[in-house]
């Protein structure tokens, strides 16, 4: 494969990204300076990982919420779908350009700290909430602050299950970076 460097930025996918050297692989970028790749997610395991994700949440939030809401769990349920859906949008685009900016910085996304992992949870709840509370205020007829505390316990919550769960993820599907020995058994 051959590896292409360029001073100040480099070509990706036919963007320039700051700084670096891009291999033939679509799924592997590097910083310049150091010559290191960093291999990324595939489009399909980001699927995996965002079916997996929503699917396991909704298992959990949508019984736990109707509970808690007094509310018919058909109803919840329906909204949280809605809300899922909007999610998994969202988690794919967020996750693609947050993976980018790590890549920047020559953090290999797979291998976030603790830190790094909060900070990236965080930011992706955040953006949800913003684009959440409309939808929630209307399909439940609550008031805007009514909305926000609830969306405040849950955000809680997933901010927990999204550090969790990503990390489980990472260690079950770790992405395998250039010149990194993949384990494999021989049966």
């Amino acid at each position: 494969m051959e590896k292409q460097c360029i001073s100040d930025s480099m070509s990706w996918q036919g963007k320039a990204v700051p700084g670096g050297c891009i291999s033939g692989s679509v799924n592997s970028i590097s910083e310049s300076h150091e010559q290191q790749e960093i291999a990324v997610r595939s489009g399909w395991d980001r699927v995996r990982y965002v079916l997996s994700f929503e699917a396991c949440l909704l298992m959990i939030i949508a019984p736990v919420a109707a509970f808690f809401l007094e509310r018919e769990a058909t109803d919840v349920g329906a909204l949280a779908v809605v809300l899922s859906i909007k999610a998994m949008l969202m988690n794919m685009i967020y996750n693609y350009f947050y993976d980018r900016f790590d890549i920047r910085r020559g953090v290999v996304p797979s291998q976030r700290t603790g830190r790094q992992r909060l900070v990236h949870a965080v930011g992706f709840e955040l953006s949800l909430t913003l684009t959440s509370l409309p939808l929630v205020c209307w399909w439940l007829s609550v008031d805007v602050l009514e909305a926000l505390i609830m969306d405040a316990v849950i955000m809680a919550f997933i901010v927990f299950y999204t550090y969790v769960f990503t990390l489980i993820y990472d260690r079950l599907f770790p992405v395998i970076q250039p010149g990194q020995a993949q384990n494999t058994e021989n049966a």
